[in-house]
This record gives structure tokens, sequence and C-alpha cells, in this order.
């Protein structure tokens, strides 16, 4: 659209900010939509004009679609809010061809905006609308006859808004086929006086929107930029014919779709991955492989974009950290990032030569994560994808042991995923498998924060920097607010530059309080108002009321508060209650059994699933027997899950809830590390374990599980909070990220904590701690810290020792110590005061190379030999 003046971004703007369509006005839809949604037990006086609210819209979204497509890709400023209040004005419509019309202008804006997901979700809404309202078969009468081009039109953009492939094309090649047809009995009609000269445009639009659909599939199937250009180019002609025949519903859905296909183009993964330094016929056959999955890929996200201009795929591999939102396209960055390490693998199949040297040094990546759940699940995605293209993919976890069985699994594995535990025993146990070492992706990274596992981690990742240089550590992290310290760490030469920090989420989360209002003596309501700590977005008010019952207000205690939220927002989707301890997830689920027993339907969900619900309650009496409550609880669609409940019966539990079948699940953080699961809500029933308030961290990695990505535009996370004073101290302490505490180094830590307490000082900002002496700690916890410390020191040492050439063995022994990382100059703990003198040379110490009576067995067998 053209606006060489600027006047119709100015209108736009002004009817956003105090027009027709005020920010005022648009939370006053939103908040009348959410508390119809969820069945609100009270109602409030809205003032908001639907009409005029509208009328201020259609004017803002003029003024975006002025703007150039950088410009919106770069920035995509109000289309966010713009698209969310259509898909509210829809929700609010009365009559179904203008809750289509609302529904496609939304599903547009939020593709512009970069929210390929929440497209989606709204087009399959107005594909099935659009199913309802028009309907013909042979064309029988007249009516059907003209309403057949639009009907396809709707069908083809929905087709296209929800990126499905193959029936855009299938839509694109039926255009073909029977506009000819439809063309004759139309041009009867009109020669009978039964048309008019606006359904000949309808038509020719038709047309040209099917064989801009054959084009786009092209596109998305090959990566035709030509074709890419050419569907552009249809939508647009088709718009202008609408326009000048005055057919103004259709020109709107024609026009929006147009503006989308530009984006959808500009952002083809065909495009924008082929600026990888390695791209290939590699990467040729995975994204055409893709295209075939479940899910295609059509689009690279805007987080994903961020990543790649932050050098992903740079040739210069510097080591990596990105900040990215759980959901946000990280399985993607991951996958990217292990073809661009391994894709000389794939070059090298067509040669003799790359076989031979293949089979002899087949390079490796690895996934890293938390836990065994997580791994695998992370083997399930990456196989699915990654073995298309002819990459093997395996994962190993467990206890020490290490068994002959993992090094045949190793000689055919190209992606290995593994805990920390297991990648350290595998490099201790397996030296030559450094060599073949590409990449090491970590996934969760923040739990290199201070902990024993974190410890763990950052040894492992410090010794293959210090042993593996060719490898290359990519960390990825939903919470990690330090990662440019991270980053720097991990590649101190990059001087911060490969950090990628994100904060792009693929649908929007909103998070609110809960609290109660009123006077107890009458009764009290209690609303949710949501937004951050730096301000509020909207409220709903009376989601629940309370009343005296015998002396005392019902529902007092959190639990009970905490299910009959729950009852309510099942409504919108899956709901998970967050606890901070097991005995708080099982009460909740309990009281949200009888607060069911109290309702007309005792079961949440539909009665299809009730089967499937069956068969996993008789799963869990196997393990748990029949008379265990979780048995009863999942057949109502509910259960409870935390770290005592036998991992086989967890297990069960994901699944049932990933699948559909749980509705409401009570769980503890053991349900946050990294699991991908369908939370449309989170509500958090405490913040407070063992009498200390949670981590700001564990909170948000708890709240970057709700909203499902292609299923709606977005997630909820409601805290219950006691008072009106503990509304505001949770909103201070919690909804503002800038309180997510710092990743800190364990071994840092430890120092930090040692010089505390052995000088009674603190060291002074700057201050190199490795030059401090110090004595053994007296504090049985950093006792424990030190012992596990010279644990790993020692193994670096050993290793070092071991990877030495024979002829260099005295050499070693003088410059082993210089050569360690700098945690290893720290004296070990010995008994007793220090005797040395000022000036006198230091003492001995066991990781010292001249005290032969502690030297490692490692160094005495070097010095045997």
């Amino acid at each position: 659209m053209r606006d060489d003046d600027g006047t119709v971004r100015r209108l736009g703007e002004e009817a956003l900010a105090t027009g027709e369509a005020s920010p005022v006005l648009r939370k006053q839809l939103r908040s009348h939509v959410l508390a119809e949604q969820i069945s609100a037990e009270g109602t409030a006086g809205y003032t908001y004009d639907p009409a005029a609210l509208r009328r201020g819209l259609s004017l803002a979204r003029l003024g975006q679609l002025a703007r150039t497509p950088r410009e919106r890709r770069a920035d995509p400023g109000p289309l966010p809010d713009i698209a969310q209040a259509y898909a509210d004005l829809a929700a609010r419509a009365n009559t179904p061809e203008a809750r289509i019309e609302l529904l496609a202008i939304s599903a547009t804006m939020w593709s512009l905006a970069g929210y390929q997901a929440n497209a989606t979700a709204i087009a399959h809404t107005f594909q099935q609308e659009v199913g309802n309202l028009f309907s013909y078969g042979d064309m029988p009468d007249t009516d059907a006859l003209t309403a057949a081009a639009p009907f396809r039109i709707a069908e083809a953009a929905g087709a296209v808004l929800r990126r499905d492939i193959d029936t855009t094309a299938q839509l694109g090649a039926a255009a073909a086929s029977e506009l000819p047809r439809l063309g004759r009995a139309l041009t009867a009609q009109l020669a009978a006086g039964n048309a008019e000269q606006a359904d000949l445009a309808v038509l020719a639009a038709y047309g040209l929107v099917g064989r801009s659909a054959r084009s786009l599939a092209t596109l998305w199937r090959t990566g035709d930029r030509t074709a890419g250009r050419a569907a552009i180019s249809d939508l647009k002609q088709a718009a202008a014919i609408l326009l000048q025949a005055s057919v103004v519903d259709t020109w709107t859905l024609v026009d929006s779709l147009a503006h989308a296909v530009e984006d959808i183009v500009a952002t083809s993964p065909w495009l924008l991955l082929r600026r990888a330094s390695t791209w290939s016929r590699t990467w040729e056959r995975y994204l055409k492989a893709l295209i075939v999955s479940d899910r295609p890929l059509t689009q690279v996200w805007p987080s994903q974009r961020t990543a790649l201009d932050a050098g992903l795929l740079d040739a210069r591999a510097h080591n990596f950290t990105v900040t990215m939102p759980t959901s946000a396209g990280k399985t993607h960055i991951a996958e990217w990032a292990i073809l661009h390490a391994l894709a000389d693998t794939g070059e090298a199949d067509d040669s003799p030569l790359g076989l031979l040297l293949r089979f002899m040094d087949p390079p490796l990546a690895v996934y890293v994560v938390p836990t065994r759940a997580l791994a695998a699940q992370v083997e399930q995605h990456l196989a699915a994808s990654l073995e298309l293209v002819g990459l093997r993919v395996s994962s190993l976890f467990g206890g020490a042991e290490h068994v002959r069985y993992e090094n045949q699994l190793l000689d055919y594995t190209d992606v290995l995923v593994v805990t920390t535990e297991k990648l350290d025993l595998l490099l201790r146990n397996t030296p030559e498998l450094a060599g073949r070492l590409r990449l090491v992706l970590v996934d969760e990274g923040h739990s290199i924060d201070r902990s024993a596992r974190g410890l763990r981690l950052e040894m492992v990742l410090t010794r293959i920097r210090r042993t593996t240089p060719q490898a290359r550590i990519v960390l990825l992290s939903a919470v990690l607010p330090n990662g440019e310290d991270i980053a720097r760490w991990l590649e101190p030469t990059a001087d911060g530059t490969n950090h990628a920090k994100i904060d792009w989420s693929p649908s929007q989360l909103r998070t609110g309080i809960f609290c109660w209002q009123g006077q107890e003596k009458d009764g009290q309501t209690g609303s949710i108002h949501y937004g951050t700590a730096q301000g509020r977005d909207f409220f709903v008010p009376k989601v629940l009321t309370r009343h005296l019952t015998r002396s005392r207000l019902s529902p007092r205690a959190t639990k009970d508060v905490a299910a009959a939220l729950a009852l309510h927002f099942e409504r919108l989707g899956p709901v998970l209650i967050s606890t901070t301890q097991p005995a708080y997830a099982q009460a909740a689920a309990r009281a949200l059994q009888t607060a069911l027993q109290k309702t007309d339907t005792p079961v949440l969900g539909v009665r299809n699933q009730q089967d499937q619900r069956l068969a996993l309650s008789e799963r869990i009496a196997e393990h748990l027997g029949e008379d265990h409550e979780l048995t009863v609880m999942v057949t109502q669609g509910i259960a409870y899950h935390h770290g005592t409940v036998p991992q086989p019966v967890r297990h069960l539990l994901e699944r049932a809830y990933r699948d559909g079948a749980l509705r409401v699940l009570c769980a503890t953080s053991t349900l946050s590390q990294g699991m991908n699961l369908p939370v449309k809500t989170v509500l958090v029933h405490s913040t407070w374990r063992n009498q200390e308030q949670i981590g700001v961290r564990e909170f948000w990695n708890a709240a970057g599980r709700a909203g499902r990505a292609f299923q709606e535009t977005e997630g909820h996370v409601v805290l219950i909070a006691k008072d009106a004073e503990d509304a505001r101290k949770l909103r201070r302490r919690y909804l503002d990220k800038d309180n997510i505490e710092p990743v800190l180094s364990t071994i840092g830590a430890l120092y930090h904590r040692l010089a505390i307490t052995r000088l009674g000082a603190r060291p002074t900002p700057g201050q190199n701690l490795t030059d401090i002496e110090l004595p053994d700690p007296e504090l049985a916890e950093l006792t424990d810290w030190a012992q596990a410390l010279d644990l790993q020191l020692l193994t670096m040492l050993a290793e070092e020792v071991i990877d030495t050439p024979t002829s260099s063995c005295w050499r070693t022994r003088h410059t082993t110590c210089s050569r360690t990382p700098w945690a290893a100059t720290r004296s070990a703990p010995r008994s007793g005061p220090s005797n040395r003198s000022p000036g006198s040379p230091p003492a001995a110490s066991p990781l010292s190379p001249d005290s032969s009576p502690t030297r490692p067995p490692a160094r005495q067998s070097c010095a045997q030999d």
C-alpha cells in the first residue's frame, strides 16, 4: 500500500494510541473474552464498542501494511496486539460471515508479526468456520455457483495460513481443473441476468489465487525462488482485480494473504539457511525431508533468525550460547548446529576416499541433557528429522557402569544424546572418543550453576575445551540472564559476540496474580490481574467467589483455590498446577478430586478418552496396586507427579498428559527439566519450599511451559496470592525477568566461600582468587565440595600425563600443574597451621609435581615407564 506522506501510518498510530482502538478498549475486550472462555463466576460492566473498535483496528491495520516488509520483520511493533484484538472480536462476533472475515485478518496479522504458529492456530478455526458456512456440490442453483469461487479462495487462504503444503498444492491443482467449467457456467448465468460482473472478477481472482497456491507449494518443496516471486505477483494481481470490482470482503482476504505470502517467501529456510558456510546436498536433503514430516519447516522464526545473525552457521564456528524461551524453535537450532558440524559427513558419501575416512574416524555430535527422561525425548525428536538424511542418532544414559556394548553403539552413531554423568564416564573410559567430537550441545545450560551436577558439567566442558579444540560447544538455555558471561568463558577471543539473546516466543505468555478482594464478612471475589512488574495489562474480575460458611471462608486453603481455578482454566486446555513439595502436589490433586465430585461432571475432558484412561489406570495398578489413589484419579483426568512416584509411573503420566488423556497435572519441579509438554495454563500453587522462597529462575523455568505453539495464541501463568500485600511481593519478585539469578561458576563460588570462611573477609572485586592460600575448610559442606573438585582435578592431571609421550615424561612432571586450569592452583587441604616462613618456597601439596608421596597413580606409572 502506498503511503508516500505517511498519513495512513500516522492515523493508524493515533487510532491505537488514543483513538477507537486504544489500549484501554483492547484490554477490556481481552478481559471480556477470557472471562467468557473460563466461565468466570461473576460479570463486569465493559464499555468498549465492538463496531468502533473494529474501525480503529482497520485503520491501524492499514497503517502497518504501509510499512515495508523489511521494517515489519525487523520490528513487528503493534502487529501482535492488532492480531489478538481481531481474534477477540471474532470470538464476540454475532454472525458467521463477520467471524470468518475477522479470523482471516487475525491469521494474516499474526503471520506478518512473525508468529507463524499463532497464524496456524487461528487458521484452523477459520477453516472450520468456512466449512460450516459455505457448501456446494455440483452447483444445482445460482446461489451455489456464485458462492463457489469465494469458498475456494477462502479454502486456499486457510491452507496457506496453516502452512499445509499438500492441501495448498491440491487446491491449486483443483483451481486449474475446475476454472473452465465454472467460467462457462457463470458466463451463462451472467447472460441470463442471474449473476453480476463482480462474480466474474471473483472467479478471475480465484484462478490467480489457485496459481499462486501451486507456486507457493513448489517453493516449499524445492526452494524455487522464482516460484515464490510468482506466488506474490499472482496474489497482488488478484487483489487489484477485486478492489477494482469493489468486492471488499474478498479483497480484504486476498490482500492480507498477499502480504503474508510475501513474508513467507522472504523467510523461507531455503533462502536463509543457504547462508551456512557448509551448505551442501546434505542441507537440501534435510529440508526436503522436513517437508514430508508431521510439522513441515516452511519458515524460519524470528528467534531462529536471531541465532543465525549471531553466527550459528558461520564458517568460524565459535563456541556459542543461546538464551531463548521454551518452544521458541530450539530443536531446529540444535539440528542446524549438528548439520553444520557434520555436513562433511554427507558429502563424503560420494567418494571412496570419503567413505574410508568416515569409517576410520567418523565425526560425532553430542547432545547433553540433565535427565534421562529428557534424553529419551530429545533422541526421539532428533531421530525423526536427522535420520532422514542418514545421520544415526543414539542415546546413552544410566549409572557409572561402562559396558562393551556402549563402545559398539558409539561406532555406529553420528549424534549421541547423553546425560552429563554419562559423557563424563565416556570421556574417561574411551579416550579415542575425544578425537571424534565435532560438536557438544548442552541443553538446559543453566544447570552449570552451583550444584554437584553443575560442577561436573563445568569440569567436563573445561576438559573438552582444553583437550579437544576441534569440538564446538553450543549451550542452550531458557533462563540464562548472563549468557554473555558464559559465552566469554567458552570463547574468550569472541568478546561476547558469540551469544544470541532471544526474548521472542511463538505464543504470547500472559502472567498474572490471583488475589481475593473485599471484606471477609461480606464475602470476597477473586480476580486475576495480568501484567508484569513494570505494569499491569488487564484484569479478569470475579473469577471466583467465596462466602462465610460456618464462620470461615470457602475455599480458603491454597490447594482448594488452585483446584477451583484449575476447573475454570481447564476449559481452555491442559492445566499444570506447579508445586514446590510432593505433599503439596498430592494435596492439590485430592482437592481437585473433591471439587469435581461437587459438579455435574465428575470427570474432566471428553467421554471418548475414557478407554485410554482405563488402560492407564490398569498400567499404574501394576506398579502401585489397584487401591492406590492414582489409579482412580487418572480415570477422572487428573494426577500428581513428583520424585517419589516410581519412574515408570511418572513416564506413564507424562505420556498420558502429552496425549491429552490427563487434563490437570499437579507436579513439582521434576516435570520442569526441559520436558516438552502441552501446557495451556500453569497455576503456581506456592513459591515456598522448606521455609525458603524458590528462585526466580525456577519459577520462569516452570512458567515457560505455558502456551502450546500451533494450537492457540497464548499461554497463562497465574500465581496464587494470599492477600493484596502478598500479591505485590509476588509481582515484584517473580514477574520481572531481570530478577532471574545469574548462573555462577561452581568452582568460582567454591573459591569465594573458602576465602570468606578461612580469611574472615570477602575478597576484593577483581582480586585473583588463585593467589590466596586456603587452608583446610572446617565446614562439612565446603569439605565435600573441595573433595569433589579435587577428584575432578586429579582426573584432569591423570589424563594430561597419560596423553604425554614417554620421551617427554620428565618435562611433564615439572610442568603439569602450570598447564592445568586456573582452579588447579589451589593448595590442597592440609591439617595444622602453616609453618612456612616468609620468603621460603611453598610447602608441597598433593597436587604439586614435587610431592612424590601423594603423587597420583598415573604420574607414578609415567615415571616407571
